[in-house]
C-alpha cells in the first residue's frame, strides 16, 4: 500500500509564491497612492477652489489652466535682467501702422490725433525661487513678492498692440521700455501715453 504523504510541496510553493507577489503588488499600489498624496503640486488642489484661491489668486483650478494654456507659450522665451542687458532681444510683433490707428480714433482723443500707443507695465506673481540670486532678480519692490514683468502696448481705440516678453520683475519700467523693442516701432510725429 501506497502512503498519502499530503499536499505536493511544489505546488504549496507555487501557491504561497502567487499569494505573496499578489500581496506586493498591492503594496506597490498603496505606494505609489500614498506617494501621489505627498506630492506637492497644483493638481493635488484640483478638487478645492479654496485651496487653489490660497495658493495661486485664482478663482479655480480651470481658470488656473485656461491662463496657463495662454502663456505657457511665452515662457521659453521669458527674459532675466542679465539676458537683457547683454542685448537688444527684440523680435518681430504685432504692431498696426499709424494710419490704420487714426483711422479708428475715439472721439475722447480727438485733442490728441498724434497717440499712437498706450503703455504700461504690469507684474504676474510667480514663485519664489530658491536660489537667492534668482530671488532678487525676481522680486519687485512695487508688489513687494516675487513676479514677472511685461510691457503691454493699446492702441486708443483698444486693440492690442505691442507685448513684451516677459521680463524678471526686478527690472525698472525704464529698463523694460528700452529692452522690449518698443522704442524700434516708434517714429518722430508718434505720441505715447504712459501711466
Amino acid at each position: 500500500m501506497e502512503e498519502d504523504s499530503g499536499p505536493d510541496p511544489a505546488s504549496a510553493i507555487a501557491a504561497e509564491n502567487t499569494a505573496l507577489r499578489e500581496e506586493v503588488r498591492l503594496l506597490r499600489e498603496q505606494v505609489e497612492s500614498l506617494t501621489m498624496k505627498q506630492r506637492f503640486g497644483i493638481h493635488r488642489f484640483a478638487a478645492s477652489d479654496k485651496d487653489i484661491r490660497f495658493f495661486t489668486r485664482f478663482a479655480s483650478y480651470t481658470l488656473l489652466m485656461r491662463f496657463w494654456a495662454q502663456i505657457e507659450p511665452a515662457v521659453p522665451s521669458m527674459v532675466s535682467v542679465r539676458q537683457a542687458q547683454r542685448g537688444n532681444l527684440t523680435e518681430s510683433r504685432i504692431w498696426t501702422p499709424q494710419e490704420q490707428i487714426r483711422e479708428y480714433l475715439p472721439v475722447d482723443f480727438k485733442d490728441y490725433p498724434d497717440t499712437t500707443v498706450i503703455l504700461d507695465c504690469t507684474e504676474l506673481k510667480c514663485q519664489c525661487p530658491s536660489s537667492p540670486l534668482l530671488q532678487s532678480e525676481v522680486f519687485s519692490t512695487y508688489k513687494s513678492h516675487c513676479t514677472l514683468k511685461g510691457l503691454i502696448g493699446i492702441a486708443p481705440h483698444g486693440a492690442v498692440t505691442f507685448v513684451s516678453a516677459l521680463y524678471a520683475g526686478s527690472i525698472s519700467d525704464k529698463q523694460i521700455t528700452k529692452e522690449s523693442g518698443i522704442i524700434n516701432l516708434l517714429k518722430p510725429d508718434m505720441a505715447v501715453m504712459v501711466d
